[in-house]
């Protein structure tokens, strides 16, 4: 499987504008499963999946140490990752459901928002995605 694409793109430089093809990282949904519960979606490169949700549950404080990890697993296929802690989830408790792009991460409000209002908000935006699933 290939990680990048070639895209044609608009530059503007000053006052020249060009259209040149440029080479852009593929991306896809991801979602983590805490404990059997589902508790976000990440936008990301398909790669190193595992590093990723134990990095990402490191960083958000429900991994403290290694042995608070009992057992991940992964489909790429599916861009579905479980993972099984120790300690309950804090995904009902704490959390909302939240969409994580390369962009933002706990700052990412506007995309739970958007998620769940897309059709009001769609004509405000001219969104071309390149996702290959």
């Amino acid at each position: 499987m290939t990680y990048t694409t070639w895209v044609e793109v608009t530059r503007v430089d000053g006052n020249e504008v060009s259209v040149a093809q440029d080479m852009v990282v593929k991306e896809s949904p991801i979602t983590l499963y805490l404990n059997d519960k589902e508790f976000t979606t990440l936008i990301c490169s398909p790669v190193y999946l595992k590093e990723l949700a134990v990095g990402f549950l490191c960083s958000e404080g429900i991994l403290q140490k290694r042995e608070d990890l009992k057992d991940i697993s992964v489909n790429e296929t599916a861009g579905l990752i479980w993972v099984e802690t120790q300690n309950p989830s804090p995904a009902g408790q704490t959390f909302l459901k939240r969409y994580i792009t390369t962009c933002c991460g706990r700052g990412g409000a506007l995309f739970y928002f958007l998620a769940h209002n897309f059709s009001f908000y769609a004509k405000f935006f001219r969104v071309r995605v390149f996702c290959s699933f």
